[in-house]
């Protein structure tokens, strides 16, 4: 119910010069239905508002200088900080009421979903000129490297109430290899 899809493609469609669309998504953004979550009681995935949708908005905003991109990227950008109840955001946000939660199968998060943000925050960081959203990478990854050092492994699934890995599920996969080796990059 957010459009996901549409502002996504924004950065093409400007690229590719289909003006009628870029106007269509444009006047929906100015509306009274744009909303940067789901209409209803519904749960949202915080990787997705953040990756898909405020990266969609920065993207359309470095191509054009169109202001209201980048305002709307922090109006969902502020939306989205409530699902950092702690250094690792929660995976899910509620739709009206800006409560975060974990997945109901697992207590916490996986290392793929926690660490979706940091690029689109840092962007928008620089761009904004706003540290609220750089200090969240820099705690994030202050987390992360506490883990590593203390627990001497970096697990699959991350707690979303401590900065440890969750008790839940556990083991390193490819996925921890792969994003320790591009942080480390």
């Amino acid at each position: 119910g957010i459009s996901l899809t549409a502002i996504d493609a924004l950065d093409t469609l400007i690229l590719i010069g289909d003006s009628e669309g870029v106007e269509q998504i444009n006047n929906f953004l100015q509306s009274k239905n744009f909303f940067c979550k789901a209409k209803s009681n519904d749960l949202i995935h915080t990787k997705h508002l953040i990756s898909h949708f405020i990266g969609g908005l920065i993207s359309a905003y470095c191509l054009t200088s169109n202001k209201l991109y980048i305002r709307k990227a922090i109006e969902c950008a502020d939306f989205s900080l409530s699902a950092f109840h702690g250094d690792i955001p929660k995976p899910l946000i509620n739709g009206n009421t800006k409560q975060s939660q974990d997945y109901l199968w697992a207590k916490g998060t996986t290392l793929s979903e926690s660490s979706s943000f940091p690029v689109e925050f840092n962007g928008l960081s620089c761009i904004s000129k706003n540290k609220k959203y750089s200090f969240r990478i820099k705690n994030y990854f202050n987390c992360i490297s506490k883990i590593i050092t203390s627990q001497d492994e970096l697990f699959l699934f991350l707690s979303t109430d401590t900065c440890s890995n969750s008790s839940d599920k556990f083991g390193i996969s490819p996925l921890s290899i792969s994003f320790l080796a591009n942080t480390i990059r």
